[in-house]
């Protein structure tokens, strides 16, 4: 039997996020009031404005140096300059250095909130019987008794001081102290068993019933002669008489020509004894273990569902684009935040012992007693109930960028110097390399010269060298993934883009020629195989299906190696263009095959099924 009462205990509204300022040690000048949203910069020009729109509304954070995170414990970094590096190592080889960006307008923070947790509380009672005396838990007076206690466990107040402290004890012993999930704890301090021990109602307490068998009579009737002591006889068959040696009929010396003999099994006393109880008439009971005793046994648990609440509402709006932007576990998980578990102090109850003893006790009256009450009872009404709650801390600041000329306003939060808003600089430094790679798409004109201008940039050298690696798809996010920010998808896209267009337009007649001697080649293979005897050799003793598998796998190994020799064309005819970097070529992906490798795979298909029509044992799968 079991029975689940939940109980949610009340909580007090979520508190407003609250913003310390934390001098930066780079700051001469005084820092804006924390309450206060940040610093507003001056208004920029057509340039900055343009530049000051982020690509995605709430991006997702990135950590610069996955190997080595910061961690939370220490003194927050100076967010501004840290973030600088970031920007030097994204804009250093796509026509700037690390060295020109440079911060302006710094200004940092330290924003702290405070998250409330909910509590769920679900009691989970269970009742049973269990053989004997159960010494384990509270021993009670009656069954009712047990009933009464459990009803008062399930009154416990889970508001209360010890309570929220030991739920706490529980949630810090579970990942990132219950941060971001909902966790489940069950408390170990709190509930319990209760026990009432009582006569066993099988045997009344003596630990003994009577035997079923015998019904506590220790003999049953004669299973042989079923009770009637007497049986036909064996010897004379009813008869009386027998044949002696002589032939003379004599008397049965068996039942004495009384035709009946006492049962052999019974010896005539018409009963024996019982089998189940060996004549002892009782059988140790059961249900008590032969102690005569029960134990029914009430158990109360509890079932702790903790879970945040947070208001995005009041959320600080760096604060909400990393929470946004990776999730509130990743939050902690990547180290952006720091959070810690409050718990409400711990009563202490000396103090106010001690001085309610050293007080003497006054007369009261029935008037004053009734006086207290109603005063202790008002008190426990206005209570505030104790609350358990994270505590959430996470460096800020704003600062200007000076990147190519151009001022970015930018907002940089968490330990990790996560930028979270900032104009996609990076923009305008790449458009030269992709108009470059446009123009070689539209003609041949300028091919090298035009090459020369694109791999001037770091970006566009790295796409175009993995363009044909991967699909499209995963080369953007590889490529959001080293510039998490700074460039905007639509660049983005267009640099892939592009890319593979100009990897295409360059290898167009080299993948032309790979196509025809790759499909020549296949078609040579499959003659060889087909009027050859080399299939004769190779499948002339197999199965008529293994035979199939050995055609259908060398067809297919043929328009791989058609489809692979339209791309080593292509790499071979790209190798030759890139050779104006010298000994700086880096590592090439093979460029895509396009409809050329498409075209080879299928041509050598064709050859390879033309071949086994005209062969003279044409195969048996034709």
């Amino acid at each position: 039997m079991s029975e689940e009462d939940g109980q949610k205990p009340q909580q007090t509204p979520q508190q407003t996020p609250q913003q310390t300022p934390q001098q930066n040690p780079a700051e001469t000048a005084p820092q804006q009031p924390a309450a206060a949203v940040a610093p507003a910069a001056e208004k920029p020009d057509t340039a900055a404005a343009k530049a000051d729109s982020p690509s995605e509304l709430f991006p997702p954070p990135y950590i610069f140096d996955p190997k080595n995170p910061r961690d939370p414990q220490e003194e927050p970094p100076d967010l501004a300059d840290t973030a600088a590096k970031h920007i030097g190592a994204w804009i250093n080889g796509n026509g700037l250095t690390v060295y020109d960006a440079r911060v302006q307008n710094k200004n940092q923070q330290m924003l702290r909130m405070d998250i409330p947790v909910e509590i769920t509380v679900t009691a989970n009672i269970s009742e049973e019987t269990k053989p004997g005396k159960i010494t384990e838990g509270t021993v009670c007076t009656s069954k009712a008794d047990v009933k009464t206690r459990i009803e008062e466990m399930k009154k416990t107040d889970f508001t209360s001081v010890p309570v929220i402290l030991q739920i706490g004890e529980a949630l810090q012993k579970t990942p990132l102290m219950g941060w971001g999930a909902q966790q489940k704890v069950v408390l170990d301090g709190i509930g319990g068993n209760f026990v009432f021990h009582e006569s066993c109602t099988r045997c009344k307490g003596n630990g003994r019933n009577d035997c079923p068998h015998c019904k506590g009579k220790r003999q049953i009737p004669c299973r042989i002669c079923k009770g009637f002591g007497m049986m036909d006889c064996r010897i004379c068959h009813r008869k009386g008489t027998v044949t002696n040696s002589a032939g003379a009929e004599v008397q049965c010396p068996e039942c004495f020509g009384k035709m009946k003999a006492p049962c052999r099994d019974c010896r005539g006393l018409k009963n024996i004894t019982c089998p189940q109880c060996r004549g002892s008439g009782q059988h140790g009971c059961r249900e008590c273990e032969e102690s005569g005793w029960q134990s029914a046994i009430g158990k109360i648990t509890f079932d702790v569902l903790a879970k945040m609440q947070i208001d995005s509402t009041l959320l600080p709006p760096p604060v909400k684009t990393l929470l946004q932007g990776s999730g509130e576990k990743k939050l902690a998980e990547d180290r952006h935040a720091k959070i810690m578990m409050i718990l409400p102090e711990a009563p202490s109850e000396a103090p106010a012992a001690a001085a309610q003893a050293q007080q003497p006790p006054p007369a009261q009256t029935e008037q004053t007693q009734q006086t207290g009450q109603a005063a202790q009872a008002a008190q426990a009404q206005t209570q505030t109930p104790a609350q358990i709650s994270y505590r959430l801390e996470m460096p800020y600041a704003t600062a200007d960028y000076v990147i190519g000329g151009t001022r970015y306003p930018a907002e940089i939060a968490g330990y990790q110097s996560c930028i979270v808003k900032i104009g996609d600089f990076l923009d305008p430094l790449i458009k030269p390399g992709i108009d470059a790679l446009q123009k070689i798409v539209k003609g041949p004109m300028a091919t090298e010269t035009l090459m020369k201008k694109a791999f001037k940039l770091r970006l566009i050298k790295d796409v175009f060298s993995h363009t044909g690696e991967a699909p499209k798809g995963r080369l953007l996010k590889n490529l959001k993934t080293e510039y998490p920010r700074g460039i905007s998808d639509k660049y983005a896209k267009a640099c892939i883009q592009f890319a593979d267009q100009a990897v295409k337009a360059l290898t167009d007649k080299p993948r032309q020629r790979g196509g025809v001697v790759g499909g020549a080649l296949a078609g040579v293979a499959a003659a060889l195989w087909f009027f050859a005897d080399l299939r004769s050799y190779a499948v002339a003793d197999a199965p008529e299906n293994e035979q199939m598998l050995f055609d259908f796998g060398l067809a297919g190994l043929l328009a791989v190696g058609a489809y692979f020799s339209v791309r080593l064309f292509a790499a071979n005819a790209l190798k030759k263009i890139l050779a104006f970097q010298g000994g700086n070529t880096g590592k090439q992906a093979l460029p895509p095959a396009g409809n050329a490798g498409l075209i080879a795979a299928a041509a050598a298909l064709a050859l390879f099924l033309l071949m086994a029509w005209f062969a003279p044992e044409r195969p048996g799968w034709l």
